[in-house]
């Protein structure tokens, strides 16, 4: 026991005597691990893409030696199988919020302590990608040609141009949607055909009414799932600034516009049937009002499925026109997106400001038909579908700087068809709204300062009242007189003896 007591000691004297130098080993070898693992296992945090970001073996190697039998019958959702369930998603599928999903990019920029700007001197705005329709079909291989030749276009221009993010319009599944979260139709339609590295960046999605005819709720839990899919609720805001001048703010308000007006029928009209939830609908256009009402950004960009106007087959969506566009022209919003019509359109009034309308579902085979084109003919700008070759499509490349926002329709040879400019809405076109054929014109208050509180409130009731009824003037004069003449009257009853003078009995 005494060995025992001087042996620990001894050591601990020793370790006691040469602390410092025992402190810096220990520093060394930490060091020494952390090198290690920064070159081999990557550097805490980093998003892995495969095998394109590391060296090591391919974790899904494996799956070469099974029968193509075996991997159709591999269903998703068996984690002792299955590489992709969610259990097994830690290195592959699963990032924080705000990493980059892509380390590096094509476009070479020249950072200075202010300004940001490309090789050529010109200002890099704030730049994304916006397309609809284009969930393939609901049957084997679950794809379609023209979804293929978007995806390679949509990838090239996103590559070329660094987008930042992409907006999905919904319809991405048709024809019946996804049925869970476990539903091959992810992988079939989505994963396995925009796999390009340029296209591992943040998609943000709404429904469409194609989606709506299976489990919504499986598309907003798959955000938990894909390292690129943000779908948090049926409908939300985003905010961003720009590269270049970073207090310039662009908002982004994605709605469910089929929890608004309903879906559409099978047969007969083409128009929404009205929600199916009132008390939901209700609650998204009062956080609509609000949001639209408290934004000061530079540019509000409104997306949803159904098109506020449009001259395609199914036309404008009516209960839109009533309820949404006065809420667009009231609070001077920059743009709406939209989709459901297969064709790409730009519809705006002849003057300079106002409210933008662009439909891009383009992304299907099937063709548009401009059958309600004559409503809109006044106004609309362009209007292009793939009714010569079903395999084409198009989407939008929009492109958002300090004086001006740019969209352009790119079709699937990456040709521009058309650019459309929006201004600010600090741009004296856009200080006051503007109402056209189709809008709700909207009571404007003329405020005067210089006249007194009570005049001001006068000026107000006749600027709201025209006809106002004068009322007769009182007679304060009657009172008095009445008064005098009661006073004049001879009394009715004699004076009241008190009540014991009555009974007094004579002595």
């Amino acid at each position: 026991m005494n060995r025992m007591l001087f042996g620990y000691g001894s050591v601990r004297g020793t370790a006691l005597k040469h602390k410092k130098v025992l402190g810096l080993f220990g520093i060394v070898l930490l060091l020494f691990f952390l090198g290690y693992t920064y070159l081999h296992e990557g550097r805490p945090g980093k998003v892995r893409l495969s095998n394109l970001d590391h060296n090591g073996p391919d974790p899904f190697a494996y799956l070469l030696n099974l029968d193509p039998q075996e991997l159709q019958n591999l269903a998703i959702g068996e984690a002792d199988l299955n590489p992709l369930h969610a259990s097994r998603l830690v290195d592959n599928l699963v990032e924080l919020k705000e990493e980059s999903l892509v380390q590096t990019s094509s476009n070479t920029s020249m950072i200075t302590k202010k300004l940001i700007y490309d090789t050529d001197g010109n200002e890099i705005g704030l730049r994304f990608l916006v397309l609809s329709d284009w969930g393939g079909e609901s049957s084997a291989p679950y794809t379609t040609h023209t979804q293929m030749n978007v995806g390679r276009a949509l990838a090239d221009y996103s590559a070329k141009y660094d987008c930042s993010f992409i907006l999905s319009l919904g319809d991405n599944f048709c024809d019946e949607g996804v049925k869970d979260v476990n539903d091959m139709r992810f992988e079939d339609t989505f994963e396995d055909v925009f796999t390009q590295p340029s296209l591992q960046r943040p998609w943000y999605i709404v429904a469409g009414d194609r989606d709506y005819k299976g489990n919504v709720s499986a598309l907003i839990a798959y955000s938990n799932v894909s390292r690129r899919w943000n779908y948090e609720s049926k409908y939300y805001k985003m905010s961003a600034t720009l590269p270049t001048y970073r207090n310039i703010s662009v908002d982004f308000l994605m709605i469910d516009t089929v929890q608004l007006c309903g879906e559409i029928p099978s047969e007969g009209s083409r128009q929404p049937t009205g929600p199916k939830n009132i008390i939901e609908a209700e609650k998204q256009w009062r956080w609509i009002d609000h949001t639209l009402k408290f934004s000061g950004a530079e540019y509000v960009i409104v997306g949803g499925h159904y098109p506020v106007r449009s001259g395609g087959r199914h036309g404008s969506t009516r209960c839109l026109l009533e309820r949404l566009k006065p809420m667009l022209e009231r609070y001077r919003v920059s743009a709406y997106l939209g989709g459901h019509d297969h064709s790409v359109q730009h519809i705006k009034s002849n003057n300079d400001g106002g409210v933008h309308y662009f439909v891009a579902g383009s992304s299907s085979p099937k063709d548009d038909h401009p059958e309600h084109l004559d409503g809109v003919v006044s106004t609309t700008r362009y209007y292009w579908t793939n009714h010569l070759d079903p395999t084409e499509g198009a989407f939008l490349y929009c492109d958002v700087r300090k004086n001006e926002m740019l969209v352009s329709f790119v079709k699937t040879d990456e040709s521009v068809l058309y650019v459309a400019k929006i201004l600010p809405r600090s741009h004296p076109a856009n200080l006051h709204p503007v109402n056209d054929d189709n809008a709700v014109a909207i009571p404007v208050l003329k405020r005067h300062p210089k006249l007194p509180m009570r005049q001001r409130q006068l000026h107000q009731q006749q600027s709201y009242r025209p006809q106002q009824h004068q009322q007769p003037q009182r007679v304060y004069q009657q009172r008095p007189q009445q008064a005098y003449q009661r006073n004049q009257q001879p009394q009715r009853y004699a004076k009241r003896q008190p009540y014991g003078a009555r009974f007094k009995r004579p002595l």
